[in-house]
């Protein structure tokens, strides 16, 4: 690993933890994959970039024994984006997502309801009940149950209520 991924990773989880105050990170708070040494080396150098404030307490040979930090306000608005990242720390919090539908990732997101797609697929799921070897009892039981999905305000609101008609009509066949 980099230095600079190391830096990345430490600062990360400075950010992470910016409520708790001054934290001593461990290993464990990394699953492992950091030394201790690794973690007081890495937290040094975002010190020295005002990314955190640091205090650490040096060993025999004058080398950081041990360590208290916190995420500064340069290093939150570093992770956030607000201002430019120092030279020697990169910083990217991407994620990546692959073979999925209909996956919602950050804050504020908006997914959008095809309502097409959502009448087709209601559309196929009454055609499914009246083609099962369910009994005719049973069969009504899942097209009100359905009936009751599909009337609900909010439901209405996203497929539109010329859909809600739709299925109401389809439904008491």
């Amino acid at each position: 690993m980099s230095d600079s991924e190391l830096r990345k990773l430490v600062l990360k989880k400075y950010y992470d933890r910016r409520r708790e105050g001054f934290i001593d990170l461990q290993p464990s708070d990394f699953d492992g994959m950091i030394s201790h040494d690794d973690i007081l080396y890495a937290s040094g150098q975002l010190a020295q970039d005002d990314l955190i404030e640091w205090h650490a307490a040096p060993d025999h040979r004058g080398r950081a024994a041990k360590g208290v930090g916190k995420i500064a306000l340069r290093g939150i608005k570093t992770v956030d984006g607000e201002v430019q990242t120092p030279a020697n720390t990169v910083l990217d919090f991407s994620t990546h997502i692959n073979g999925s539908r209909n996956v919602q990732v950050g804050t504020g997101n908006v997914q959008t309801v095809n309502s097409a797609e959502f009448v087709k697929a209601i559309e196929n799921l009454i055609k499914a009940i009246q083609n099962s070897p369910a009994s005719e009892e049973e069969k009504k039981g899942m097209k009100q149950m359905l009936a009751e999905f599909t009337s609900n305000p909010t439901v209405s609101a996203l497929i539109g209520a010329a859909a809600t008609v739709g299925f109401g009509k389809l439904l008491s066949k």
